[in-house]
């Protein structure tokens, strides 16, 4: 419960040990004038099995669809309750680690929903196992803790706000965010670090918004329906099934852009919704059992790694990062090519990298206004940002930078290439703007350049890679930039230096302030 100044409401929730229907039961608290519901995540009953088969290996779901509420709601109406079964610091061996990994899965789940708080109940004084567990859970994320008090006043000579001062004065004497913290995504020119869904697993607020990209899905149904129909003729329609792998499903939106396609060109599909993330296969499992039924088999694994049963007529992925490749699509799709029969297509099928130089005061002193402990001052200069471009001057038009076919044979990704532009105003080069332009299927495009962006889609800001010193330009002069894209089999990469007017310093040598994790 939290209470305001004089005159103002107290905000309370109620409290349920279990919950048959959400949003239904949300309506029912709400009615009767509470604010949010504390709820469980799992059902109390579901114990689930980590170390036996065959309870290990049980098929399905493992709890609700995200989908069943918008990221709204449970940003802000849905509590969560850590099951009551779990007991990390219990003395039998089986009953700790069943409990550890339940644990740790409960509060995956919590933060891929982005639920404002998640209860988790303090059974008795023992409990350093369950404190190791969360603290390494809290040094693997964002995650500003929230407390409760239940019980008596252990303390008589003081009141109960000596507690909420002890607490404050601890809160007030953590360390500074760093500048990504505090940066709000969606504001203009406001700096934000890519996205790195390969080595991170996103949250389900994440996915919701890129779902509800107007144009990015209807392209790529487009271009499904356009394969199918030069894949199979009019007159094999009843006996052809195509093979359809999506890598890296996500929450299912191209698995439903796919079944729509199949259905609008009276095709037959069979799919495979591959992907990583084990809270987002929940959704998928859930699709799977409402909606999908066996024409869709979810498959919890990377694709890199996956045993493919059959080889696919078709590959569909949304791998693409601002910069075309800069979530590794290439890596991904190279690691996967080998279950794409000898004619399969890959959508997309192609993707170029485009670079245009940019004078912004403003994002050159939101890059040196951040400041991280134990780095280097200048890293921040050496590190490439998503950012919604707003106060800035582009020098001169996007050129073509790096690109990547699908299928191929050439399995090196690593790229450099020079690239020179005329300057036709006297002003100050602070760094490099990034878009993409990708090919889904034949005449099927995506795009962020600006000349060819696609109308209505947000998905993905231009990327910004600054330089440490700006550069002051003259009318006529040429400003020539190398780039190059690194691979050491762990990592990927970039490094860039202006060499024409002058020569700056080679930025982000060897991956030392940014790399992108295989």
């Amino acid at each position: 419960m939290a209470s305001g100044g004089a005159g103002s409401r107290v905000s309370c929730g109620r409290d349920l040990s279990c919950v048959p229907e959400v949003a239904d039961t949300l309506a029912a608290v709400a009615k009767l004038g509470f604010d949010f519901l504390c709820m469980p995540l799992f059902h109390p009953r579901f114990r689930r099995e980590y170390e036996l088969d065959p309870a290990k290996s049980r098929p399905g779901a493992q709890t609700r669809s995200d989908l069943l509420l918008c990221g709204r709601d449970w940003n802000t109406l849905i509590v969560g309750k850590l099951s009551p079964w779990i007991e990390t610091d219990s003395e039998l061996t089986t009953e700790r680690r069943n409990s550890e990994e339940a644990l740790v899965q409960e509060l995956n789940f919590c933060a891929y929903l982005g639920l404002p708080a998640f209860m988790i109940p303090l059974r008795g004084p023992h409990c350093a196992n369950l404190a190791r567990i969360l603290l390494n859970h809290i040094h693997t994320g964002h995650h500003s803790c929230m407390f409760i008090f239940t019980g008596a006043n252990r303390h008589s000579e003081k009141d109960m706000r000596s507690y909420l001062q002890y607490l404050e004065y601890l809160n007030q004497n953590r360390p500074a965010p760093n500048a990504y913290e505090l940066f709000a995504k969606g504001y203009e020119d406001y700096l934000q670090s890519p996205l790195q869904p390969l080595m991170d697993n996103l949250e389900s607020q994440t996915y919701e918004v890129f779902e509800k990209d107007p144009i990015k899905y209807s392209q790529y149904q487009q271009a499904v329906y356009r394969c199918l129909l030069d894949r199979v003729p009019e007159e094999q329609m009843e006996t052809t099934v195509q093979v359809l792998m999506v890598l890296g499903a996500g929450r299912g939106p191209l698995v439903n852009a796919s079944l729509r396609a199949a259905k609008q060109a009276k095709r037959k599909l069979r799919v495979y919704a591959v992907e990583k993330n084990p809270n987002a296969v929940v959704t998928l499992e859930n699709w799977k059992f409402e909606e999908w039924g066996d024409q869709v088999t979810v498959v919890s694994c990377d694709m890199r790694e996956w045993t493919a049963p059959e080889k696919a007529d078709i590959i569909v992925s949304e791998l693409l990062g601002s910069f075309g490749d800069n979530e590794l699509s290439p890596e991904c799709l190279d690691g996967a090519q080998h279950f794409l029969k000898d004619d399969g297509i890959s959508i997309p099928c192609s993707y170029t990298s485009f670079l245009a130089p940019l004078s912004s005061s403003k994002l050159y002193n939101e890059v040196r206004g951040c400041r991280e402990r134990d780095k280097d001052p200048e890293c921040h200069f050496e590190t490439p940002y998503v950012v919604r471009l707003h106060n800035f001057h582009q020098l001169a038009d996007p050129k073509p930078c790096f690109t990547f076919v699908h299928p191929t044979t050439d399995m090196n990704n690593n790229r450099y290439q020079c690239l020179r532009f005329f300057i036709g105003c006297n002003s100050v080069l602070h760094g490099f703007a990034g878009y993409f332009e990708a090919t889904l299927y034949k005449d099927v495009t995506l795009s962020i350049k600006p000349e060819t962006h696609s109308p209505g889609m947000f998905s993905w800001f231009p990327i910004l890679f600054p330089l440490k010193q700006p550069i002051p330009l003259s009318c006529g002069n040429n400003v020539s930039v190398r780039f190059w894209r690194c691979n050491n089999g762990k990592k990927v990469w970039y490094e860039w230096a202006v060499t024409e007017p002058i020569c700056s310093a080679i930025h982000n040598p060897s991956g030392r302030s940014y790399t992108i994790g295989l």
